[in-house]
């Protein structure tokens, strides 16, 4: 008796794509594209420390101070704003890179510094994050 042994078969293949193409479905609506934002806002300790316009800005370099302690480094510049240097011991706000796109943050815990991408003028702090209304 010759017995087959299984193997890879079309069927095997249809499901594998199947999986890969639904996979790929999740993906791609999880993905959010952002717009380009206009303006970046620096807050300490929750109030709001300076506004600059991100769009068509020169390079500047903004200190940002806590109980008149420069506690971070602001650098914007091509569009995009990030963290150059810091007071913290982790120093994870400038491993977190460039922000351009609306809402997009650097978040400093131990300074209370948050840097927010907005896209006017004036942001309505009433909005909830999540629902929007």
């Amino acid at each position: 008796m010759d017995k087959k042994v299984p193997g890879f078969g079309i069927r095997d293949f249809i499901f594998l794509a199947c999986i890969f193409l639904g996979l790929l479905l999740v993906f791609l609506s999880q993905r959010k594209i952002a717009k380009p934002g206009k303006y970046v806002l620096v807050t300490v300790s929750g109030q709001e420390y300076t506004k600059v316009p991100l769009v068509n800005a020169v390079s500047l370099t903004i200190d940002i101070e806590k109980d008149g302690v420069v506690t971070n480094i602001l650098h914007v510049e091509n569009g995009a704003a990030f963290i150059t240097d810091a007071e913290c011991p982790d120093k994870l706000c400038v491993k977190q890179g460039k922000i351009s796109r609306l809402n997009e943050t650097i978040v400093c815990l131990p300074n209370e510094v948050v840097v927010t991408v907005t896209g006017e003028e004036t942001q309505d702090r009433d909005i909830d994050a999540v629902s929007g209304r």
